[in-house]
């Protein structure tokens, strides 16, 4: 053996291979932490749960009684990019997001659609939506706020829309 702890390594050896108790502790071990992560993992959300439709999204909330947050932008928009970047992909805002209902009014839709065009636009109108990104957050006793601006971190764009009460 090329090894420079010989007798280290051997022991470990001798150990995992001599001692069936330790070796079945181990595996119980190992099986217990998998199941834990695979758990955790399914358990946590990996992204927002957006809904694309304004009305489908009222309905819900009549049913799961959560405020809603409403965000409007555009992936021709610098700073929507950076809040997707920065903030929708962070495990804070994700987190925090799960206790809304959460209704993207995107400008993502290819040359061509005009039923997506106009539905975006005609929902802009709707909530007078003159520049992105804007956030309107329609409280479950529809009290409503608007918050426009770009916010690059979590905790940012988390203090303002709880500064909506």
């Amino acid at each position: 053996m090329n090894s420079a702890y010989p007798n280290r390594i051997e022991h470990i050896y001798i150990g995992v291979r001599h001692n069936n108790k330790k070796n079945t502790d181990m595996k119980q071990i190992t099986v217990l932490t998998l199941v834990a992560v695979l758990f955790l993992g399914w358990t946590t959300a990996s992204e927002i749960k957006w809904n694309r439709n304004l009305e489908d999204g009222l309905k819900n909330q009549k049913t799961n009684g959560k405020d809603i947050i409403i965000y409007f932008g555009a992936s021709w928009c610098a700073p929507c990019k950076e809040i997707e970047k920065q903030v929708f992909s962070s495990s804070r805002f994700i987190e925090y997001s799960q206790s809304f209902e959460m209704i993207k009014i995107y400008d993502d839709f290819k040359n061509g659609e005009k039923a997506k065009h106009d539905y975006y636009i005609s929902t802009m109108n709707k909530f007078n939506i003159k520049g992105i990104p804007t956030f309107v957050i329609i409280k479950s006793n529809q009290k409503k706020f608007t918050i426009s601006g770009a916010y690059y971190s979590p905790e940012e764009l988390i203090n303002q829309l709880n500064s909506c009460k």
